[in-house]
């Protein structure tokens, strides 16, 4: 009857279809073509060590101009990171409108159905300095390609190597001089233009039931996660807990419709959920949502200090 295949036969076309479908859902590239003063970059890489003592390398990349900074530090800790932000700005001039990095815990508390909570203090940082924290997906370098590019260009001109042949350095100065000297060549380089991407809004991924629990009240409750989580609010899951018990006693169409609400008006704090509620059952009409600005103020002043001078 002629030969049919053998196991052979088999393993060869499973590799093929397996083939087919790695070649349909590969990962797409899309061209970035970020706009000037939009998006600055920063990581750390593990710096060269001075006696026993370890080191890290703050490394930052402004996209559009590929501008760079590297700093020398002793360590990742909240004050480092914020005088790092600091210093860098003042190098680059001006602040971006949005700072980009990976979770660690100096930026990023937990993560809750897939959207990152902010660190309180780092919201602070940004909310003075005039910029929005981004963080890329997580264990995923590629969304923050330039800033790994930085730190890996910084560890080959810095970092003491077989390869490079630098010398030990002998005390922490040498290091920032030779930081700042790295700096200097690297952005006195000719640049190609690059490609474009806007923020993206965090994917919702409900792993708990009590995620799920929450998430199914319904898109208010989708915008209420993701503004909270970027303000930096605290026991957020404890507050999403108040929310479903609240649903369950009143409905989940006027809770989810007061999270919608609460979200655009960044009304986070303990009641105020709660208060949101019983104002949409009262039947009173929504006024325009108002947002106290920096020339307002809730300080009595001091005129009334005018009237006693003159008495």
């Amino acid at each position: 009857m002629g030969f049919t295949g053998d196991e052979r036969s088999t393993r060869r076309a499973v590799a093929e279809l397996k083939q087919a479908w790695r070649d349909g859902h590969r990962r797409k590239y899309r061209p970035w073509v970020p706009e000037p003063g939009m998006w600055l970059q920063f990581d750390w890489g593990e710096g060269p060590r001075i006696g026993s003592r370890r080191t890290s390398l703050f490394c930052a990349w402004l996209a559009w101009s590929r501008f760079r900074v590297i700093l020398a530090t002793w360590d990742r800790t909240m004050g480092t990171l914020v005088s790092c932000l600091d210093a860098t700005l003042r190098q680059v001039g001006g602040a971006p409108t949005y700072l980009l990095t990976d979770n660690e815990k100096t930026v990023t508390i937990e993560h809750v159905a897939g959207v990152p909570v902010r660190h309180p203090e780092m919201v602070a940082v940004g909310r003075h300095y005039g910029c929005v924290l981004h963080t890329c997906v997580p264990y995923d370098p590629e969304s923050k390609g330039g800033a790994e590019s930085t730190v890996k260009v910084a560890k080959r001109d810095l970092v003491p190597t077989s390869a490079n042949l630098l010398e030990q350095y002998g005390s922490f100065a040498d290091l920032v001089t030779a930081c700042a000297a790295v700096t200097e060549s690297l952005n006195g380089r000719v640049h190609r233009e690059t490609g474009r991407n806007g923020p993206r809004t965090p994917k919702l991924k409900a792993r708990t039931a009590a995620e799920i629990a929450f998430l199914d009240l319904g898109p208010g409750a989708h915008k209420w996660l993701v503004e909270a989580a970027a303000t930096g609010v605290q026991r957020i899951r404890s507050k999403m807990a108040a929310a479903v018990e609240l649903a369950a006693m009143v409905g989940v169409e006027q809770i989810d419709a007061a999270l919608m609400l609460a979200a655009s008006a960044g009304r986070f704090d303990d009641g105020a959920l709660a208060s949101i509620t019983d104002h949409l059952a009262s039947g009173r009409p929504q006024l325009e949502l108002v947002r106290a600005g920096e020339e307002h103020s809730a300080q009595p002043g001091t005129s009334a200090w005018n009237e006693v001078a003159t008495r």
